[in-house]
């Protein structure tokens, strides 16, 4: 059986089997990236969560509504709101009883002091115009289009991202940000999955941030997802 991912706006998207295409025919990346973004909105659940880096471990909760995510963290109380668009995301936060809308200018924040982003949760490049098919690879023994997509403007960190995407499933596999100099410095990558209700969810996700001098690993943290 095709596993399904369960992957994050960063961090989370569910990613449920779309139908086998035919074997040596590219897809249109356009088609490709409108159903990765497609899927994330119309997803429903609640996951709880826990990033670990190092010797610091931070728990949360996501909240799956249709179009809508929550990221609930407590000690302090903080709610990430991501509303995601035909066209676009919008991230808000609510903290000390007050809510504001996160701008470009905060997309490099680290959330919670990890080394996970604003911008990483966010997942904008999901909405890059003009994607193009890179090429093909095999992650874990699964097959994947690498889809390339160039960021159009300069708020973002990432002038390139590369995004594996299962030729079966459609799931997310791993995304991989490069500089505007084409210098990697930061990989997501789902290690492992697990069985719930039928679905296949995200398990354990890598995360890398990279030197971008050397694009030698300089910081490793690990998505887990239990529900």
């Amino acid at each position: 059986m095709t596993p399904r991912a369960f992957l994050l706006g960063l961090i989370v998207a569910l990613a449920i089997a779309s139908p086998v295409r035919a074997s040596g025919i590219s897809p249109d990346p356009n088609v490709l990236l409108m159903n990765v973004r497609q899927q994330q909105a119309a997803q429903k659940g609640v996951l709880h969560a826990r990033l670990r880096e190092k010797a610091s471990s931070t728990p949360f909760r996501i909240i799956w509504q249709e179009g809508t995510i929550r990221y609930e963290f407590s000690n302090p109380d903080q709610i990430l709101f991501l509303k995601l668009g035909d066209k676009s995301t919008e991230m808000w936060e609510r903290q000390g009883g007050q809510s504001s809308t996160i701008i470009a200018s905060r997309f490099d924040q680290r959330v919670r002091g990890t080394s996970v982003t604003y911008e990483d949760l966010a997942f904008r490049f999901l909405y890059w115009p003009n994607p193009t098919i890179a090429g093909e690879d095999h992650l874990r023994t699964r097959p994947a289009w690498i889809l390339q997509v160039i960021s159009p403007g300069k708020s973002s960190r990432y002038g390139v991202v590369r995004i594996w995407i299962d030729k079966e499933s459609n799931a997310l596999l791993r995304m991989e940000g490069f500089d505007y100099q084409g210098r990697s410095i930061k990989r997501f990558e789902v290690v492992s999955a697990q069985k719930l209700k039928g679905q296949w969810l995200l398990k354990e996700m890598r995360i890398e941030e990279r030197d971008p001098a050397t694009e030698k690993v300089i910081d490793r943290a690990y998505l887990t997802i239990s529900s």
